[in-house]
């Protein structure tokens, strides 16, 4: 294979936040994978705090800027765990609640996976966990939220089963990374969130050793 083009679309997770080496899992995984870089060009379109909305909202732009009708291309998608995030009056359009609810981030990213299937070849990979110790969504005198893990937990697994159905692999990094001592400490070292560059290297690690990457890359 040559010169195909990966759309990497996101949040902060796939940005790369929290790495000191500024990389992210998507540089590591093209400085690890992509043979000199000859096998594929990496465009990582993440956005810091993007929900599943936003990235609906511009993915199908972004894409088409960066393929060649000459060339292979696909694309690989991480998101919600913005979704599961608390939202302020009048942030995202929505008032004081989670940022994008449940069933709405599933009709939104059935849509948007869907859409991508029919343009190219897609990965698709769940949200990462969080420290629930760490998070506070609930300012004083707002209505409780249930924990964040929870929200993410509920998401991760409509998710799952909506790849499924559609026909598109699905890592599920929530469960795979709760487990990880070593990613867990990463988010601990740092907001709860974003992991450091040694979780990046974990994420980077694992989507190596997925048979569906494997297969898209050609190896």
């Amino acid at each position: 294979m040559k010169d195909m083009r990966i759309c990497f679309f996101g949040d902060s997770i796939t940005a790369g936040t929290g790495d000191e080496t500024g990389q992210g899992w998507v540089g590591r995984l093209a400085v690890r994978d992509n043979d000199g870089g000859k096998r594929f060009t990496a465009y990582n379109l993440g956005i810091r705090r993007d929900t599943s909305r936003r990235i609906a909202m511009r993915w199908r732009q972004e894409w088409a800027h960066r393929i060649l009708d000459n060339r292979p291309s696909a694309i690989v998608a991480m998101f919600g765990i913005n979704d599961c995030a608390g939202a302020e009056e009048n942030y995202d359009g929505v008032g004081y609640g989670q940022r994008v609810e449940a069933d709405v981030s599933l009709g939104i990213a059935r849509n948007m996976i869907t859409a991508m299937k029919g343009v190219a070849p897609v990965l698709w990979l769940g949200p990462t966990p969080l420290v629930e110790a760490m998070m506070d969504d609930d300012p004083p005198g707002r209505p409780a939220l249930p924990p964040r893990l929870e929200r993410l937990a509920l998401i991760d697994r409509s998710y799952a089963d909506c790849a499924a159905e559609i026909g598109v692999p699905y890592l599920g990094c929530l469960d795979i990374f709760l487990e990880s001592e070593g990613f867990m400490q990463s988010l601990r070292s740092g907001d709860g969130v974003h992991p450091s560059g040694s979780g990046h290297q974990l994420i980077a690690e694992a989507v190596a050793r997925w048979p569906a990457w494997r297969a898209l890359i050609g190896t």
